[in-house]
């Protein structure tokens, strides 16, 4: 739909003086009750908002209401022009009016929490396929990973506890024989119960290895000639083909969806199995959902996460939510670098190589995964890492990058704060230095609070850029934006990060460079010397053939999303009996 500029100013100006916006769920809606334009355009408008960040969205009984994040009061202020003194009527110290207490019609008030602050709260599809904690009694978690007081144990051995898990029967070939000569220690089955825990059948650990706790079991009803198993997982209905043995155990819930863990009977392996319900009600959302897909069905790669299967649903005309199985793993490195186990500089370097070996194969298939953090990588007790959540990918000849939301604030490249917009595979690089010194540092880099204080800390860090380092900026109005920041110096990375080794600090100031085309590539940080234990050019493949996202057109509409999702379950599973 197009929105003329002076619509969408109207209804940026009243979102951003509000601090939130409401609209009938009636798309037929001549005009909205508050903003001088149709019903539709602001829903529409909200939706895109949505998809960048700039708003978190609810809903009510007969309306939608979206709530202005940090994100979008930053935008907005931009885009409107405002000076910083104006704020949104959600950060004032004032009553609200009583008539309207969330922005809305009187008694239609939104269920769900209101406007968050700081760092994004995003599930996202991680979750899919990553075991998660559960509660005493076997509830599950907010979202996926090891518990908050999750302690892992490193030790010697060679083996990890699911041995023929994942790709390639448990076998990388060269990389886990360099590994089984102590390049890193692993991590022990044992350690990914939780030290302490009254309850430790709520471990991640635990619900891969086919354990469970009181309640954590479900009993499933046969349908459709015993062909599916339907669950009822905690109220929200879980149907899976016949193949995925029962019990099913709850192990996690995303932004997306629910996670269960499950065997399939076929191959015996452990999978965890997300449903995304109603999958087609948001065209962006079901974009996403089929982008993964279609992604990680390209991919072959031992460092990138694999999708097993599509659960075909019963009856294509009754293809409302869709079921996503993928390999499972126990942690996420974000839950290890939060544990107060010390980490190694092997770990480090062995998880750093791991990581940059799974991004050279997806930079090699033309795609930019544009979301690294240590959340987004995925790990299992041996130590394993695989690359997750490709849901924001785009490929690295797109010209719209900035259509949609890219990298969490904290690991965000600088030429992504200055809004440039055709940027390359550095930003990914960018993303790793940070991850990098996050491992060592065991907190982040750079947590800023907004662009500007983003910017700052980054500066702070490198040091403010010189004018042959700001090239690769094409607005004037960015450059002379640089230059009116505070000045700093570069600061001596050796004293910064005493506990890195030399080789690791080296290779974190060549990740961390301002200019992005002066920044090292994949390919020069899997050859630099911190890494000539692992490095094998041979043992490091790119893809076969790049990925392109043809399937991405702006007319494509919610139907055609659904057939080709279908599409993809059917390749599957072409039994005809469906």
């Amino acid at each position: 739909m197009i929105i003329s500029e002076k619509n969408r100013r109207e209804i940026s100006k009243y979102l951003f003086q509000e601090g939130v916006c409401f609209a009938k769920k009636d798309f037929n809606l001549a005009k909205h009750p508050e903003i001088d334009v149709p019903n539709l355009q602001v829903i529409k408008l909200m939706q895109s908002f949505k998809s960048k960040e700039y708003v978190r969205e609810t809903f009510a009984w007969m309306h939608y209401y979206w709530y202005l994040t940090n994100e979008g009061i930053e935008f907005l202020r931009t885009y409107l022009n405002l000076p910083s003194e104006i704020v949104p009527a959600t950060l004032k110290k004032q009553a609200r009016p009583a008539g309207r207490p969330f922005g809305g019609p009187p008694g239609d008030r939104p269920r769900g929490p209101g406007r968050f602050d700081g760092e994004r709260r995003f599930g996202g599809d991680r979750d899919g396929y990553r075991a998660g904690p559960r509660a005493p009694g076997g509830d599950f978690g907010d979202k996926g990973g090891a518990p908050a007081d999750y302690r892992p144990t490193y030790g010697g051995g060679s083996s990890g506890p699911r041995t023929g898990f994942g790709r390639g029967a448990g076998s990388y070939g060269g990389l886990r024989r360099r590994k089984s000569l102590g390049r890193a220690s692993l991590l022990k089955a044992e350690s990914m119960v939780s030290n302490g825990s009254k309850d430790s059948s709520s471990t991640s650990a635990t619900a891969a290895k086919g354990g469970g706790g009181s309640g954590g079991k479900i009993k499933g009803v046969p349908t459709h000639g015993g062909r599916y198993v339907q669950y009822n997982v905690h109220g929200n209905l879980f149907e899976v083909s016949s193949k995925y043995v029962p019990p099913i155990r709850p192990i996690g819930r995303g932004a997306y969806g629910i996670v269960c863990a499950a065997v399939n009977s076929e191959t015996q392996e452990e999978v965890a199995i997300k449903k995304i319900g109603n999958a087609f009600d948001n065209r962006i959302d079901a974009k996403r959902t089929l982008r993964e897909i279609k992604l990680l069905r390209h991919m072959d790669h031992e460092n990138v996460i694999a999708i097993r299967d599509i659960i075909r649903p019963p009856k294509k005309e009754a293809f409302n939510d869709v079921y996503i199985v993928y390999e499972l793993m126990d942690t996420d490195l974000h839950q290890i670098i939060r544990s107060e186990q010390a980490l190694t500089d092997d770990h480090c370097q062995y998880f750093l190589y791991q990581l940059l070996r799974g991004l050279r194969y997806v930079h090699s298939a033309n795609v930019l995964h544009r979301d690294l953090k240590p959340s987004n990588l995925l790990l299992n007790a041996n130590c394993d890492l695989k690359i997750g959540d490709f849901g924001l990918a785009r490929t690295t000849s797109e010209t719209d990058f900035m259509t949609e939301y890219v990298v969490t604030r904290w690991y965000r490249a600088p030429e992504l704060l200055l809004n440039c917009s055709e940027y390359t595979a550095a930003i990914d690089i960018w993303s790793v230095g940070c991850i990098l010194g996050e491992i060592m540092t065991r907190e982040p880099l750079f947590p800023g609070k907004d662009y500007v204080h983003q910017l700052r800390l980054i500066t702070e860090l490198i040091g403010s850029p010189d004018d042959a380092s700001l090239g690769f900026l094409r607005s004037d109005n960015a450059r002379r934006y640089v230059r009116q920041l505070p000045q700093f110096r570069k600061q001596n990375f050796s004293m910064r990060f005493p506990n890195m080794s030399s080789g690791a600090v080296d290779l974190l100031e060549k990740m961390l460079v301002f200019d992005p085309n002066k920044r090292i590539t994949v390919d020069d940080a899997l050859c630099h010397p911190y890494l000539s234990p692992l490095h094998d050019i041979n043992d490091e493949p790119i893809c076969s053939a790049p990925f392109h996202f043809d399937f991405e057109h702006p007319s494509c509409t919610e139907e055609h999303i659904k057939e080709l999702i279908w599409r993809e379950a059917v390749k599957f599973n072409p039994d005809t009996q469906h």
